[in-house]
């Protein structure tokens, strides 16, 4: 299966009329951004708002969409909206609570945090991109094959104990290891390839 480039993506969904485009790149980073807000303390319902903040935001910044290595990468762009967003939301929920204290100082605590947060993102992201790649591959191998990279590579697992366990010669091991390893690494590098900033 080939998988779309993130530069090549993103000036898919540039173009309004490429409704596919637009499905693929939600439904690929809508889950990191309201995983990444429900971690930070958000409720539910506001951790969905958020992530919908996001993607029209993100929706208005791409029509202006221009690749430019030299000034940084798509994962910066699109946390920086995150986290405005999420400033924006600890703002107007302060002014609400201002009669509550206790209410006040905790969302200025979060609010401070946010502006913190960028190494907890990058983790985030680089999990949710690894959940995406395991995702698209599994289906690629066999299940003994897709096996030995769990037991050994996830699990740690020797070889000669795996290769016991399924009845696989050790060799046989390391080449089905290899192999999803491979191509694991291969859907990482397109999912990642690191497009900069934005020009808008």
């Amino acid at each position: 299966m080939l998988v779309e480039t993130r530069v090549t993506l993103l000036h898919r969904i540039a173009d309004p009329a490429d409704q596919r485009a637009w499905e693929e790149f939600v439904c690929l980073y809508a889950p990191l951004i309201f995983a990444f807000a429900s971690r930070r303390g958000l409720q539910h319902a506001d951790a969905s708002d958020i992530t919908q903040e996001v993607l029209s935001a993100v929706t208005k910044a791409i029509q202006g969409f221009e690749y430019d290595r030299t000034k940084g990468t798509f994962r910066s762009w699109l946390y920086t909206i995150v986290r405005r967003k999420m400033a924006g939301y600890f703002d107007r929920h302060a002014k609400t609570s201002r009669n509550n204290v206790d209410s006040g100082q905790e969302l200025l605590e979060q609010q401070c945090a946010v502006a913190e947060d960028e190494a907890h993102w990058d983790l985030e992201f680089r999990r949710h991109i690894f959940q995406q790649a395991t995702e698209r591959a599994r289906g690629e191998f066999s299940e003994k094959v897709w096996q030995v990279f769990v037991l050994t590579a996830l699990e740690g697992r020797p070889v000669n104990e795996v290769g016991e366990q399924l009845q696989m010669r050790p060799g046989a091991v390391y080449v089905a290891r290899h192999r999803v390893i491979r191509r694991l690494h291969d859907i990482v590098s397109s999912l990642t390839e690191e497009p900069a900033a934005f020009t808008t």
